[in-house]
């Protein structure tokens, strides 16, 4: 039975909409894995007489990761090229074949299997491997033809029929980068049946562009949305606690006595940067605009109440994890939780650390280096 496709549908691609005509459902692959949100997609994506079992292709297995690879790419072509990028991004198939045996570069495929391997044209791959590593994945998030395909008028229900299943399978209201990454799982396995075209997902760039916020799109797709749980209470500001301390004792204290009444209070505290005297009257500003009257000149240490008990401290600082402990998490990450072959993201290493809770936030990274330095040293890349 032929498959109606939209003109401006990507070529070679299958869209939920058509999908769904086909199989003659309402809700399209979310409503066929309902019962189990960790079922394999695929087998719902082509009707029973079209699958086929996965097959393993003669092609290359990788056995260096995607960021390593482009880095020799990028490596032989300079060295073709005599260091000029210009020269280097315009090499062609045959020249950095030929570069790659002079160099004895043995441990790299060829360029052939390095094309089959990311999916993209030659040129592509040589600007690709000479961007900065942690430009890469933006760059081929701009090359994402799911961003901008045409959709045409069905492109609002081809998102809220997409971000359904995805949430369905994923089974937590997904961020956009949550949404994009489900998106990227269910393409990759449509892909490796043997019959049918693959399918064609919009991603979160153009479902906000088409609902004008996030929670618009999750709102039109039926999906209830969680509460946000309450951040973390803010620390008061100096005019807080120096208004606190007036509300207590009725006096206006020096500087030196206050910041020790803080201290002894565990009230954290910042630098003066604008002197003491501002202050105070940002506070006689405060207690002036709500009626409370504020004393008009501070009093001496030795006229005020003695200074209190020292409460004991809470401990503020945030955990900081050492290069071995972060290295461990990445290569936990590698192994349990990036696909193979896949380039590491750092959004992907989020979402990641939002199911394990043994990998270590990317905030507890920063301080060691960049996060795809990281996962090179980590073995990753």
């Amino acid at each position: 039975m032929a498959i109606p496709v939209s003109p401006r549908t990507c070529p070679g691609h299958l869209h939920l909409s058509a999908l769904c005509e086909m199989l003659k459902i309402d809700e399209g692959p979310a409503a066929q894995i309902q019962a189990d949100h960790r079922g394999d997609w695929a087998d719902e994506l082509i009707p029973d007489g079209g699958c086929a079992p996965t097959r393993r292709r003669g092609r290359f297995i990788p056995t260096i990761g995607p960021g390593s690879l482009l880095d020799g790419v990028a490596d032989v072509a300079l060295v073709a090229a005599s260091g000029d990028p210009a020269l280097a991004v315009a090499i062609s198939k045959s020249a950095w074949d030929r570069a790659r045996r002079e160099q004895e570069r043995t441990n790299l495929p060829s360029a052939e299997a390095v094309r089959q391997r990311f999916g993209l044209a030659w040129p592509r791959i040589v600007e690709l491997a000479l961007t900065d590593r942690s430009q890469r994945t933006k760059l081929l998030g701009q090359w994402d033809g799911s961003h901008f395909a045409g959709w045409g008028p069905p492109g609002p229900e081809e998102a809220r029929r997409a971000l359904k299943a995805v949430t369905i399978r994923l089974g937590h209201v997904p961020a956009p980068f949550e949404y994009d990454e489900g998106a990227r799982v269910i393409e990759a396995e449509s892909r490796r049946r043997r019959t049918g075209r693959p399918l064609l997902l919009p991603r979160s760039v153009y479902i906000v562009n088409e609902f004008k916020s996030w929670r618009a799109a999750l709102q039109a797709a039926d999906i209830e949305l969680i509460p946000s749980p309450a951040g973390p209470e803010r620390p008061p500001t100096l005019v807080d606690a120096l208004n606190q301390f007036v509300e207590e004792v009725g006096l206006l204290p020096t500087s030196g006595y206050f910041l020790e009444w803080c201290r002894r209070k565990d009230i954290p505290t910042a630098r003066l940067g604008g002197g003491w005297a501002g202050v105070v009257a940002d506070l006689r500003r405060q207690r002036a605009a709500r009626g409370a009257p504020t004393p008009d000149c501070a009093t001496s240490a030795s006229n005020l109440p003695p200074l209190p008990t020292p409460a004991p401290r809470v401990r503020r600082m945030t955990c900081r994890h050492s290069r071995e402990a972060i290295i461990a998490s990445l290569r936990r990450y590698g192994e349990l939780h990036l696909p193979p072959g896949d380039m590491s993201r750092q959004k992907h290493y989020l979402a990641a650390c939002r199911k394990d809770p043994n990998l270590i936030w990317p905030s507890g990274l920063a301080r060691h280096g960049r996060f795809h330095d990281l996962c090179l040293e980590a073995g990753i890349e």
